[in-house]
């Protein structure tokens, strides 16, 4: 399957079957816009179709993301906190 447009606000890479989804706002500490809203939901839908999918991770990126190191984790026993 195709990789999403290339998007402003979001990074994906996608590796041995985990999806990496990173916040890319560190100007803006990562918070959610409109934008980033529309391209994390495209980015998710795409990803649900996917058979070299497994495991998706949420990150921020930037010096904010210091203060709360880690992310979020989903695969199909549930959402964690990594």
């Amino acid at each position: 399957m195709t990789e999403p447009e290339a998007f402003r606000d979001i990074d994906l890479q996608v590796t041995r079957g985990i999806a990496t989804i990173s916040f890319a706002r560190p100007r803006f500490l990562n918070a959610v816009s409109e934008n980033l809203l529309r391209e994390l939901l495209t980015t998710l839908y795409s990803l649900e179709h996917r058979d070299d999918v497994g495991v998706i991770v949420v990150r921020g990126t930037g010096a904010g993301q210091d203060a709360h190191p880690g992310g979020l984790v989903a695969g199909s026993g549930g959402l964690y906190r990594a």
